[in-house]
């Protein structure tokens, strides 16, 4: 085990605990929290459930384009282009 992988597991797990930028910052000794967000990178489970937590079922979109998300409007178009 090397001190990087070391200290990049640590702040993965507080990133993935959901310590906030600035404590991950702190324990990291980084000068700014996106140095210490790009050297902690948040899983993909932890993306999922922070998705889930915030659109899963019964949330309501809102805003102008929520009508064409809900009625299934998009065109393929656009849809190719959101793959990307």
């Amino acid at each position: 085990m090397t001190a990087h992988r070391f200290r990049h597991t640590g702040g993965t797990q507080l990133a993935e605990r959901g310590a906030k930028p600035h404590t991950i910052m702190q324990v990291l000794g980084h000068a700014s929290a996106s140095m210490s967000m790009v050297y902690a990178r948040i899983s993909d489970r932890e993306v999922l459930r922070d998705y889930q937590a915030v659109l899963g079922p019964g949330a309501v979109l809102a805003g102008p384009s929520a009508e064409i998300l809900r009625s299934g409007g998009l065109n393929s178009y656009s849809l190719n282009w959101a793959r990307r």
